[in-house]
């Protein structure tokens, strides 16, 4: 779907048979008779993935898509252990061992970034403080912010505050 589309529920079974077909397997961990979550377990096994079911209280009606899953024949698993020995042989030792990806340069700051960045120094800053700093207005700063986020030049730490990310 188009990244401005919409959010509709009739969406969702389509884009969770991409991920379960993405997937070596699917971990059911909760969900009603009729959800999404059981669906998503039906896609799987219809493309041949293994489904997986954490049970949960018998008297949650949230545990009634893994306790069918489970006497259905769906693996029973309680650790991160029970999921990766599920794992096709090999892959979990290969993702351990791949090397990690290359770092990527972090794109350049615009100017008006740049002046922010500036402000921030060595100091986290409330929204209010780069206003009050900046000269800019509130809803500017706000997206001036969230795009040095993206590029990994500042983090938010509580208190609606900034801080500036050290250098890789």
């Amino acid at each position: 779907m188009p990244v401005d589309a919409r959010l509709a529920p009739e969406l969702f079974p389509r884009r969770n048979r991409i991920v379960s077909g993405l997937s070596w397997a699917v971990v059911v961990v909760e969900g009603r008779e009729k959800s999404g979550s059981s669906i998503t377990a039906s896609l799987a096994l219809d493309q041949g993935r293994e489904v997986l079911a954490v049970p949960g209280p018998y008297d949650s009606p949230l545990s009634e898509t893994p306790h069918r899953l489970l006497r259905d024949g769906a693996r029973p698993v309680n650790t991160v252990a029970d999921i990766l020995a599920s794992l096709p042989d090999g892959q979990v030792r290969a993702a351990w061992e791949a090397p990690p990806p290359p770092a990527r340069p972090r794109p350049a700051p615009t100017g008006e970034e740049e002046s922010l960045l500036a402000l921030l120094g060595s100091d986290a800053l409330s929204l209010d403080e780069l206003v009050q700093l900046s000269g800019l207005d509130t809803m500017r700063i706000s997206s001036i912010m969230f795009g040095l986020e993206l590029k990994e030049r500042v983090y938010s730490v509580p208190g609606q505050r900034y801080a500036q990310k050290e250098a890789r």
